[in-house]
């Protein structure tokens, strides 16, 4: 979509299309990359502001950074993941990190409940829609306080590094407590 189309378009009120009521069922977000260019801290980012949504929507989130970018054939984005490696997995997101939410594809129940819906979102518009929260990696204006919500909203996605995996934060200990000891 153009910037003026979703500039025009407002997200549901939180909640509204929501995963709520026991009997509608589960309404699951399928969290995605959209650029082959991004560097790994600019994907995360990017998950990071869908799980933002799926929270603030009431989805169940489930995160695929497959071979593949999520996007029509035409973009120019379009194209490998370039952290993929079919040696680790189909998941790029699996190497690193652990799944946010209870789904995994192919399951048509989440926690007894059934699966409505699977949806994905342009993660481009979430930061094309100025009232929607955002995590951003950079700064751009709102300085050292807007930088630390940013922050902060990051970590409590990523629940405080839980979602890290172990064997990912044993290597970074042993680069960090090296430097450390310098």
């Amino acid at each position: 979509p153009s910037a003026a189309s979703v500039s025009q378009w407002r997200w549901p009120a939180a909640g509204a299309n929501a995963s709520a009521a026991v009997d509608a069922g589960v309404d699951v977000l399928l969290a995605t990359s959209d650029h082959r260019g991004h560097g790994f801290f600019a994907t995360i980012e990017r998950v990071l502001n869908q799980l933002l949504f799926a929270a603030r929507h009431k989805l169940e989130p489930y995160v695929f950074l497959g071979p593949l970018i999520f996007r029509e054939p035409a973009y120019c984005g379009q194209g490998t993941q370039p952290y993929y490696s079919p040696r680790f997995g189909d998941n790029v997101w699996d190497y690193f990190f652990v799944q946010p939410g209870a789904w995994q594809p192919g399951n048509d129940h989440v926690n007894g409940r059934p699966v409505r819906t699977v949806q994905v979102v342009s993660p481009e518009s979430l930061y094309i829609v100025s009232d929607t929260p955002q995590v951003k990696s950079y700064q751009e204006v709102g300085g050292v306080v807007s930088a630390l919500k940013q922050r902060s909203t990051a970590n409590r996605f990523m629940r405080n590094g839980t979602l890290v995996r172990p064997q990912i934060k044993q290597r970074v200990d042993l680069i960090f407590n090296a430097w450390r000891a310098r």
